[in-house]
């Protein structure tokens, strides 16, 4: 399996990094994608290097993409078109996933894609 995890500035550190720590703990290949720069900068200040950036990579050999929460970070995911779009192709490929966590699942409503499904959120 090979995921992604799209990083804009001002996402949820514990969200992002653990989840990158676990799933490289597990074998899984995972790239973080920054949005424009090569640096991205969390919710309280913590800056972190992307593995690359989304504009330069396309995402169609990846069969996962996680959408880490946290505050603007959730809000610029939910407003770029790359990621609307990323997104709306995964849902409607049933090989890949989608996973959004903790604010990003507005991410998922900006896509159109979470009408008459459910969620849960804190």
């Amino acid at each position: 399996m090979k995921v992604a995890i799209l990083l804009a500035n001002g996402f949820e550190e514990a969200e992002a990094l653990v989840t990158i720590d676990i799933l490289r703990r597990a074998g899984i290949e995972i790239d973080s994608f920054s949005l424009a720069e090569d640096f991205v900068t969390s919710s309280r200040k913590i800056t972190v290097k992307a593995d690359k950036i989304l504009g330069e990579n396309n995402l169609e050999n990846y069969d996962m993409v996680i959408l880490p929460g946290g505050q603007p970070g959730s809000t610029t995911l939910s407003k770029d078109a790359r990621v609307l779009n990323i997104v709306k192709s995964f849902i409607n490929d049933k090989k890949k996933f989608v996973a959004a966590i903790c604010a990003a699942p507005m991410v998922l409503k900006s896509a159109g894609v979470s009408a008459g499904k459910s969620a849960t959120r804190s």
